[in-house]
């Protein structure tokens, strides 16, 4: 029997790089931040979305274009 590999969250943005998506998270993991060290994940996502990114599951590793957020 085969060994399924688990699905995991990444984010995608046709004709973005990796450092476009480091800048959009960094910025985005500030925002959604109340605190110091507290990230609420849902606020995060929608910042990231607003800002173009989709959020899908793909199996490690994921295809080129696709980064893994910090949720």
């Amino acid at each position: 029997m085969p060994v399924r590999r688990a699905e995991i969250e990444f984010w995608n943005k046709p004709g973005a790089s990796l450092e476009d998506f480091n800048r959009d998270s960094a910025a985005c993991a500030k925002e959604a931040s109340p605190q110091y060290g507290i990230i609420i994940a849902e606020q995060y996502r929608a910042c990231l979305r607003a800002r173009g990114w989709t959020r899908a599951a793909q199996q490690e590793p994921p295809p080129p274009g696709w980064h893994r957020g910090i949720e």
